[in-house]
């Protein structure tokens, strides 16, 4: 029988601990189950605790491996619990373009410090694109681009995301002269 939620089978079990008899993972597509399970804190033979399969969720969620982390479901079997998490991946990043970019080189936006987190190849992460969009902007502010702008797009498809960083370089703005006025400590 399914039941609500895991407090619920807990509640169920009385004085009487329920043993977990199986562990699965439902929604993956790439990633391995076995590989997932080894990382979690609970194991086939534990004794049930709905704390600790709630906080199993949690663990998966911070992996950065799934977008999406439902509540654990829990069900009576053979003679104890049964636990499925219900995930969805993260999607690959397809692919990274630079329109707009002609002063600096892709190399220099991709690798030279900070380097950019969104990279083919890669999980895709919604914040690290955010973050990249910033640290591109701010890599040419260092070049005197101060006013440079750059939006990222991402379109999903089935296979990924194609992000796609748009970059406005605006004008280079340089410093021809300094003058200091009411200087009365050095010559000029």
């Amino acid at each position: 029988a399914i039941l609500g939620g895991a407090s619920e089978l807990w509640a169920q079990a009385g004085s009487g601990t329920q043993i977990i008899r199986r562990i699965q993972i439902e929604g993956l597509r790439r990633e391995s189950e076995s590989d997932i399970l080894s990382r979690l804190p609970i194991r086939i033979g534990d004794p049930y605790d709905p704390v600790r399969v709630g906080e199993a969720a949690g663990d998966l969620y911070r992996m950065q491996r799934f977008e999406e982390v439902g509540d654990p479901r829990a069900v009576e079997f053979e003679d104890g619990v049964s636990i499925t998490f219900v995930v969805k991946e993260r999607p690959r990043v397809l692919s990274v373009r630079f329109p707009g970019r002609s002063e600096l080189s892709e190399s220099e936006l991709v690798s030279s410090p900070p380097s950019l987190r969104t990279k083919a190849g890669a999980l895709y992460n919604p914040h690290y694109v955010r973050q990249d969009a910033e640290i591109i902007e701010e890599k040419y502010r260092d070049e005197g681009y101060v006013f440079a702008n750059v939006e990222a797009d991402e379109v999903k498809t089935e296979r990924g995301v194609q992000v796609t960083f748009r970059i406005d370089e605006g004008t280079r703005v340089r410093i021809s002269e300094v003058r200091f006025q009411g200087n009365k400590s050095f010559g000029s």
